[in-house]
């Protein structure tokens, strides 16, 4: 149990990656917040986590929004007293290329996908300066290293989490 009294927020938890993730931290001990835009993912990785013994939460959170990022760390507070680990998994692809993709598509895969990542950082952080310490894990791709025919804003928002990373 490597992560015993570790406490987690996986966003984009309710399926996927996220939900794998959300699991393993789980199994090593950790309690869980899971978050996503559709509550029924949610509670279904939530249930996966208590059938194994585990302790998770959810909160349904759209993470280009610091209102609901802010009330899913404070709700995380709340529950566990302290973050101690951030994965910012949640994303969106929609597939277009540069020209064909409308501003409303653009906007949205870089405020989920870059913005999100961002938000939840800067909700977290304090919160990991008070126990001084924290881990933050971003999700990327490596389309935000190399282009893919169909993903202009998908590359630009995983390129933008790389070098936010950095």
């Amino acid at each position: 149990m490597r992560l015993k009294e570790k406490v987690a927020i996986v966003t984009g938890g309710g399926t996927g990656i996220g939900r794998g993730m959300a699991l393993m931290f789980a199994k090593e001990g950790a309690k869980v917040t899971i978050s996503g835009r559709r509550q029924e993912p949610l509670n279904e990785t939530v249930g996966q986590i208590q059938a194994l013994g585990g302790t998770a939460v959810s909160v349904q959170t759209d993470v280009s929004s610091f209102a609901e990022v802010k009330q899913m760390v404070e709700k995380t507070i709340s529950k566990f007293q302290k973050v101690d680990i951030l994965v910012n998994n949640a994303g969106v692809y929609l597939p277009h290329d540069a020209l064909s993709a409308s501003e409303e598509e653009w906007d949205k895969v870089l405020s989920i996908d870059l913005k999100g990542v961002w938000l939840c950082a800067k909700a977290s952080i304090p919160y990991m300066q008070k126990l001084g310490k924290g881990k933050i894990i971003n999700i990327a791709s490596i389309a935000g290293l190399i282009g893919f025919e169909q993903s202009a804003a998908y590359c630009a928002a995983k390129g933008g989490v790389i070098n936010l990373t950095r």
